[in-house]
C-alpha cells in the first residue's frame, strides 16, 4: 500500500511539474512576441543540480519511512485497532513531507523583465506586479529572501535561486533607491550571483 501510495504521489507530481513549465513556456513566449514591452526577460529557477539533489534527498527519506514501516510490520499484532489507524494515517502524512520539499525545488519559478516581475510558488497564487508599484525591498537574514513588497502583495525570492544577479539589476535599475532597504553589502552579494553557504 505504501509503494502505491508513494508512486501515486510521484505521478501527480510530475505531472504537476509539466504542467508548471508549460505555464512558464507559454507566459515566456507571450513575453517575447511583444520584445519592446518585455526587454531583459529573465526566469529564475533553482539550478538543475539542486532540483536533482533534493529529489534524491526525498528518496531517501521515502526509503526511510518505508523501512520504519517495514520494521514495525512483525510486530503489527501487539497493536490495537485504533493504533494502527493512527500510525498509518501519520505515515501516510509524513509521506507528504519530502514530496513538499520537491514542489518547492520544482515549483519556484520567477519571469522578469524591465516593467514587472511575475511570481510562480506551489504554495500561492500567480502573482505579477509592476517595478513602478513596488513600495518597499526588503532582506531578511534568518529567511534568506529578498522581499518585494506592494499593496497587492508580496514577492519573496531566495537568494540561492538562480538569476538572483538579474533579480538584484532589476532591484536596481527600476525600484527608487528609497524603496531599496537593503544593505549595499548585501546588494553587491546578490549582484555577484546565488549566495553560497
Amino acid at each position: 500500500m505504501f509503494v502505491v501510495y508513494q508512486l501515486s504521489i510521484y505521478l501527480f507530481m510530475r505531472q504537476w511539474v509539466k504542467t508548471r513549465e508549460n505555464r512558464v513556456m507559454k507566459l515566456v513566449e507571450t513575453w517575447n512576441l511583444r520584445p519592446a514591452e518585455h526587454q531583459h526577460l529573465a526566469v529564475m529557477t533553482h539550478a538543475q543540480w539542486r532540483k536533482q539533489g533534493i529529489l534524491v534527498l526525498a528518496m531517501i527519506i521515502i526509503a526511510l519511512i518505508f523501512v520504519a514501516v517495514l520494521g514495525s510490520g512483525a510486530s503489527i499484532e501487539d497493536f490495537s485497532w485504533s493504533s494502527i489507524l493512527i500510525g498509518v494515517l501519520l505515515i501516510l502524512a509524513l509521506s507528504w513531507t519530502p514530496w513538499a520539499l520537491v514542489a518547492e525545488a520544482y515549483g519556484i519559478v520567477m519571469v522578469l523583465d524591465n516593467h514587472t516581475i511575475t511570481r510562480m510558488s506551489p504554495w500561492s497564487k500567480e502573482l505579477t506586479i509592476n517595478w513602478s508599484d513596488v513600495e518597499s525591498v526588503t532582506y531578511s537574514a534568518f529567511w534568506a529572501w529578498f522581499t518585494v513588497r506592494t499593496a497587492e502583495g508580496s514577492i519573496h525570492v531566495t537568494t540561492v535561486i538562480g538569476g538572483i544577479e538579474r533579480l538584484a539589476r532589476a532591484i536596481v535599475a527600476f525600484v527608487p533607491r528609497d524603496r531599496i532597504h537593503v544593505s549595499r553589502d548585501i546588494m553587491n552579494k546578490a549582484l555577484r550571483g546565488p549566495f553560497r553557504y
